[in-house]
């Protein structure tokens, strides 16, 4: 597993997988791809710009309950969900996505963001 820095952001990296498992999670429907994607990228603006506290300030940033992960959502009737962590209190990795259909799909996403967050820090 490996790290890219995303262009366009100075403190926003993802683990190699995330950018295809996130459009793979629109199937063939690339409108609804594009305009979420597009709503990430402002999302991601935001917490690179302001850093993880500010970003909480929006309804669409939410820090998961005991856990060092956190979501970006999107309240819609695919429910995207971007799972991602702080590191050395600055820079932020993706980790993992979902569309949150019923409770398991996000559970299954956490168990990735987790799993992945580990083997970072090994």
């Amino acid at each position: 597993m490996q790290l890219e820095k995303l262009e366009g952001y100075n403190s926003i990296y993802a683990v190699d997988v995330v950018r295809k498992e996130y459009k793979k999670l629109f199937g063939k429907n690339s409108k609804e791809y594009a305009d979420c994607l597009q709503k990430l990228r402002v999302n991601l603006k935001i917490l690179d710009v302001n850093g993880i506290q500010k970003a909480l300030q929006y309804q669409q940033f939410e820090k998961l309950d005991n856990e060092e992960l956190y979501s970006i959502r999107y309240v819609s009737k695919s429910n995207p969900r971007v799972l991602f962590a702080v590191f050395d209190g600055e820079s932020f990795i993706l980790l993992s996505c979902c569309k949150e259909k019923n409770r398991g799909d996000y559970e299954i996403a956490k168990e990735t963001a987790r799993a992945r967050m580990k083997q970072l820090e090994e």
